[in-house]
């Protein structure tokens, strides 16, 4: 492998372990051997790769902070690099550099949401990646195929005007085939394809999978042994997810939670639904003092303050829901829904059955399902003395919980009557209802009323999960588009 490839692969296997982003260059810094290759690549090849691998590292840590001062940096800073690889004569890899650089600016707009951007840096990008003789032209093209496909439904007349036809089952059959041959960004890729598979593709079998081969690598990056503590906690197993980040519940001080302190943060959430209050206050802590990015410091606060809340510690829980109301804008879903959820909370109080409702959302995150219908049923027998957010979100969770276990029928028939009951709190629960009755019927290959109630979550505006459940719907529509006929026996 030569020292380019190297290098590729070095880079990735160091932004996999260390998300800790205080410096724009830390990973570079962190690394000898990474600063040693890089003297190497400049004295074998020129320093214009050298510089390619610090701008790519750039990106990668522009992604993790989020925030759009140093995304919009990132936009200054690339024309500057496309330059100086223009001007020059390189020996090797000019044409990657270029297609891959502005395959980066465009996922950047992407996440702006600047999509107007994107157009004519895909007609550079696939110029130069079908000029460099490389696979990586088919997987900066199958990433095309996926990134536009997932455009907003307001969006979707930019497909017409782009060299490449957006597709997300043939962009995901292209990019298997291209990572595969390839040895550039093998973690990346890598990571991609699963959060493909989970997310946009529906199967998230043969996510877990690839996330669990991963995991049985030679001292597996930090980033992947997250990823599948992570796959647990988002299917209800808080126990799974505890038992396997067990050393560093053991040792807070472990020196892997000072390098990757989102392990705190999912200990502490994890920690939060098993009901170990006083270790997940520890743990939201440390997140809390350790990463200063933009990602997930709203939602840390809001359970924190949950944490306080379900110990009856009341004027700690308002210090810290007024902590969430203090911080610059979210950029997450989840931080945007925990900013929603703080700010109402502090102007109307939290009633015993919204603090029923979220405990009760804790219990069905960790698994507990029958114990999480207690309430619910009580609440259920004195139906007529709920009022419209609390019936929404009473059928919101048994639709969850008959969902979760199987229940099809039943699952169908409380999301359709949480849909029902006017909400502006719980508003949020709507569509949500609405993408899962057509996950229901996806499952059941009914793609017409798939269809139906997926193209239902885009009637719905300015609620906290909008643009990933949205993105999701619209991957979901991509999947169906090719299914024509309702065919109870088809196989998958």
């Amino acid at each position: 492998m030569d020292v380019v490839k190297r290098l590729l692969l070095l880079l990735n296997l160091l932004y996999a372990q260390d998300w800790n982003v205080r410096q724009r260059f830390e990973l570079i810094n962190l690394d000898a051997r990474f600063e040693t290759a890089i003297n190497q690549l400049e004295l074998e090849y020129d320093p214009g790769a050298a510089a390619f691998i610090e701008h790519h590292t750039y990106f990668l840590q522009t992604l993790i902070k989020g925030d759009t001062q140093s995304l919009q940096t990132f936009l200054q800073k690339s024309p500057i690099l496309i330059e100086q690889i223009k001007n020059r004569k390189y020996r090797y890899y000019a044409d990657f550099f270029l297609a891959q650089t502005h395959l980066e600016q465009s996922i950047i707009y992407y996440w702006l949401q600047q999509y107007h951007k994107i157009p004519p840096l895909v007609k550079e990008a696939l110029r130069y990646a079908q000029k460099s003789k490389d696979i990586e032209a088919q997987r900066i093209q199958a990433l095309y195929k996926i990134l536009l496909s997932c455009l907003p439904q307001q969006d979707q007349e930019l497909k017409k005007r782009l060299p490449v036809k957006a597709d997300l089952l043939k962009g995901w059959d292209q990019f298997q085939k291209a990572h595969q041959g390839s040895k550039w960004l093998l973690i990346e890729n890598q990571v991609i394809a699963y959060f493909l598979l989970k997310d946009f593709l529906n199967k998230k079998d043969s996510a877990f999978h690839l996330l669990r081969n991963l995991v049985a690598m030679e001292n597996p990056p930090a980033a992947i042994r997250y990823l599948f503590a992570h796959y647990y906690f988002e299917n209800h197993q808080c126990d799974s997810t505890l038992a396997y980040l067990s050393v560093y519940r053991k040792d807070p001080s472990h020196r892997e939670l000072l390098r990757f302190p989102f392990f705190s943060l999912l200990l502490g959430k994890s920690l939060l639904c098993t009901q170990h209050y006083e270790e997940s206050i520890s743990f939201f802590n440390q997140y809390l003092n350790q990463y200063y990015g933009r990602y997930w410091r709203h939602e840390a606060f809001y359970f924190l303050a949950l944490s306080y809340l379900l110990q009856k510690q009341v004027k700690l829980c308002e210090r810290y829901l007024r902590a969430v109301t203090q911080l610059p804008e979210p950029i997450t879903d989840q931080d945007r829904l925990a900013l929603h959820q703080a700010r109402y909370f502090l102007n109307k109080g939290i009633s015993k059955r919204q603090l029923q409702f979220l405990q009760v959302a804790l219990l069905v995150q960790s698994g507990r399902f029958q114990q999480a219908l207690l309430p619910l049923k009580t609440m259920e027998t004195q139906f007529n003395y709920l009022d419209n957010e609390e019936k929404t979100a009473l059928y919101f969770y048994l639709g969850r919980i008959a969902h979760l276990q199987g229940d099809t029928i039943a699952a169908k028939s409380y999301y359709q009557r949480c849909m029902r009951f006017p909400a502006t709190f719980y508003l949020w629960m709507h569509p949500l209802a609405a993408f899962y009755v057509g996950q229901l019927a996806e499952a059941q290959k009914d793609w017409a009323v798939a269809r139906q109630y997926y193209r239902m979550v885009f009637q719905y505006q300015n609620y906290p999960i909008e643009r990933s459940l949205q993105r999701k719907a619209m991957a979901a529509l991509e999947r169906l588009k090719n299914k024509r006929y309702y065919v109870p026996n088809e196989k998958p």
